[in-house]
């Protein structure tokens, strides 16, 4: 992912974001379900390509993202 680490990780963290990452994932696989482009780019590449040529793609995706950090820079 690029992130840098001042510290190492324990291995059970890395399993825990690991997870999570992956929940994140099935999460948006379960919303692009039903997507005409979702579904013709999972006939053809792997998982992880499809999510995130979806993720740079969709609109919904994008608007969601748009939402969250208003969310958050209000909480702030």
């Amino acid at each position: 992912m690029g992130r840098r680490v001042s510290e190492k990780k324990t291995k059970e963290q890395f399993l825990y974001e690991r997870r999570r990452q992956l929940e994140i994932m099935e999460g948006i696989s379960s919303i692009c379900k039903g997507c005409d482009i979702y579904i013709e780019l999972r006939k053809k590449k792997a998982h992880k390509e499809v999510a995130n040529t979806c993720a740079r793609n969709c609109k919904l995706i994008s608007n969601v993202q748009k939402e969250t950090k208003m969310f958050l820079e209000t909480i702030r």
